[in-house]
């Protein structure tokens, strides 16, 4: 049979985060089924075993145990250990997520009231709270694809040149899709290493006002 575990579960905004289970509420508002979604189990609790299908098809033997999953990045908190209060996980590729956790269930209100991404964590009776920003390592991608190799070190004075790092909309806690990227500040002393510079440093800045929002929101320092 199918199952789905709390943290998956949170991202489908259906589910009730305290109790930890469908909302019925939620459900009956939208006319939805709520007997048509999976049964909910906590992220590594076994859900089956491999049928022989399967097994053949990957080389793995019949009957090992299948255990729920999760939301990549809480459980990349669990695994690194970013499972307590005052513990920050920054999860970066393509995009990028910084991530925290809280025993109290008070931060799905905080938290999720100021713009962030909430839910149960993969530590049992533990909660998460994330920010994101959607072009991280995607603008620097994006610059060398685009600008090719910036031949040279920057010129200019750091923060003279500012970078707005949103090629896909921002996210949370901030959340506007229609948002735009841009390059501020341009003067005829700028070349393309400064360009680059830019982009790295509105990352940084774009990641360090997330991390302090989310600490905040948390009652605590980042």
């Amino acid at each position: 049979g199918s199952a789905m575990d709390y943290s998956i579960a949170a991202r489908t905004g259906l589910l009730d985060c305290r109790a930890r289970a469908w909302s019925r509420e939620i459900f009956s508002c939208a006319g939805l089924d709520a007997e048509k979604m999976p049964p909910l189990v906590q992220s590594g609790s076994p859900v089956g075993e491999l049928g022989p299908a399967v097994a053949a098809r990957t080389g793995l033997p019949a009957g090992i145990g299948v255990y729920a999953g999760g939301y990549d990045h809480v459980c990349g908190a669990f695994a690194c250990g970013a499972t307590r209060e005052g513990v920050f996980l920054d999860s970066c590729g393509t995009s990028e997520t910084i991530l925290t956790a809280a025993d109290d269930a008070n931060v799905l209100r905080r938290a999720g009231a100021a713009g962030f991404n909430v839910g149960p964590h993969a530590k049992p009776d533990a909660y998460f709270a994330m920010a994101g920003m959607t072009a991280s390592g995607l603008s620097v991608d994006w610059y060398r694809r685009e600008f090719g190799d910036p031949g040279g070190a920057p010129r200019a004075d750091i923060g003279s040149l500012c970078y707005l790092p949103h090629l896909r909309g921002s996210s949370s806690p901030t959340r506007d899709a229609s948002s735009r990227g841009a390059f501020l500040g341009i003067r005829d002393t700028h070349a393309r290493p400064d360009f680059l510079q830019a982009v790295y440093e509105g990352l940084a800045m774009e990641l360090r006002g997330c991390a302090e929002q989310l600490a905040g929101s948390i009652g605590r320092r980042a």
